[in-house]
């Protein structure tokens, strides 16, 4: 039967983008809205069952009913001469198998992405009670800004698992079937889950794990056989995931899609690395830290030898010119005491005596005797006054008056100093009784 042109005098086919077991898929203009769509028709042998299309009229409502970024929106469906459509969001990019047959394997950080995305999407999918059953990457849509959108919700459950026998039409599905859709068991989201873990393993690998000539054989490899080993540049951790996803038994992988995004999150933040492998890879960056930083103490030291070896250096001829300055001023100050001890003024005691430095004549206040008539012309005749300036000792007071049986001197001198040296004037000590003449009561003290 050829498919009409137009689909229910809204629809037009313009071109088919891709071609599979169940049915084709167009780029259509909705004539009506004015808007580029796209168009999924069923093959004819599929609308002939009517319980086949009762479901696929109830999953395309379900479908339609899904509101998120990383889900394609079902905007139609429709049934015309024997044609069954669904008419949904034409996502502008590549499917993810298209992808994988160019680039042959994904990188770490890639193929988490998509998971992740993917798994978000049938969050909310398996949150409304819908199960997609036939997630691989020809119904993964990647736009050119890297956003995923699941696409061909609802058509695998209405296929069932009755349509693994028929040869060719579900040769993709059976690349990602779960082992119990294959075995005829209940179907629950953990079902999407495996699936969606064998196109994880496919964009890391850059194969299916399993790979037979007819979609029985392929079917009994996922009921029977573990996956071969990923390769050995795959973290750890991520291997674990993938191989947690593709566990036999629906209740040992993961709880829920919700569970999958967040882990595959935490992988892309951690590079890849788990909790445990991040750990690791913490130690081994101290460990390099210590190593790095020991190298480096190693080679400080050697500096800071050499550094305190210039300054024991420096210290020892700071030492010595300390010692210089030292001897010099010990040397001066030497000097100057002797130079204070042979200055004017200072003198030292000497049992009990205090005597001027030897080699000095001692200087001495007493005016010396003069010979009578040797005072120098331009000089003024001695007086009874003291001369003025000043006198270190006190000077005794005399009288011009006849003295009386016992003088005495109105204040009594102070005893001076003897010295070792005094200069005596070549006449005759004067008499201690002042004579009534004015030259006998000035005495020496009267002359200059």
């Amino acid at each position: 039967m050829t498919t009409p042109l137009v689909l229910s005098h809204r629809y037009r086919l313009d071109e088919r983008l891709a071609s599979g077991g169940m049915g084709e898929v167009w780029k259509a203009t909705d004539e009506l809205l004015g808007r580029s769509v796209a168009v999924k028709v069923l093959k004819e042998q599929f609308v002939s069952d009517e319980s086949f299309r009762e479901r696929f009229r109830a999953e395309a409502r379900f479908a339609a009913s899904l509101q998120h970024s990383g889900i394609a929106q079902v905007y139609d469906y429709g049934e015309q001469d024997n044609v069954a459509y669904l008419v949904m969001e034409l996502v502008p990019g590549e499917t993810l198998s298209r992808i994988l047959s160019v680039e042959g394997r994904l990188d770490v950080d890639t193929a988490l992405d998509v998971i992740g995305q993917a798994a978000r999407a049938l969050h909310v999918a398996h949150s409304a009670g819908i199960i997609h059953r036939d997630i691989k990457p020809a119904n993964l849509m990647v736009t050119a800004e890297g956003v995923v959108k699941i696409t061909d919700f609802g058509i695998a459950r209405a296929g069932g698992a009755s349509t693994m026998t028929q040869t060719g039409q579900v040769m993709g599905t059976a690349q990602y079937v779960s082992p119990e859709q294959a075995t005829g068991r209940s179907i629950t989201p953990a079902t999407d889950l495996y699936s969606l873990g064998v196109v994880a393993y496919e964009c890391l690998a850059g194969m299916p794990p399993f790979t037979a000539d007819t979609p029985i054989a392929l079917a009994l490899m996922h009921v029977r056989e573990d996956a071969p080993p990923l390769p050995s540049d795959i973290p750890p951790a991520v291997r674990g995931l993938v191989s947690a996803m593709m566990a036999k038994d629906p209740e040992d992988r993961p709880a829920s899609a919700h569970e999958v995004a967040e882990r595959a999150h935490q992988l892309r933040q951690s590079g890849g690395l788990g909790a445990d492998d991040a750990n690791a890879a913490t130690q081994a960056v101290r460990a390099d830290a210590v190593r790095t930083h020991a190298q480096a103490a190693v080679g400080y030291r050697a500096i800071s030898d050499d550094m305190e070896g210039a300054g024991e250096r420096r210290r020892v001829n700071r030492f010595v010119l300390v010692l210089a300055c030292a001897a010099v001023l010990l040397g001066t100050a030497v000097f100057a005491a002797g130079t204070l001890w042979k200055s004017s003024g200072h003198t030292r005691l000497v049992d009990g005596n205090r005597v001027e430095p030897a080699g000095r004549p001692a200087p001495t206040r007493q005016f010396s005797r003069e010979p009578e008539g040797n005072v120098p012309s331009d000089r003024p005749a001695p007086s009874e006054s003291v001369p003025s300036g000043p006198i270190p000792f006190p000077t005794p007071s005399f009288t011009t008056s006849a003295p009386t049986t016992n003088p005495t001197p109105t204040k009594k001198p102070p005893k001076p100093t003897p010295t070792k040296t005094v200069t005596e004037s070549p006449s005759s000590p004067p008499d201690p009784t002042p004579s009534s003449s004015p030259e006998g009561a000035l005495g020496s003290e009267g002359r200059a």
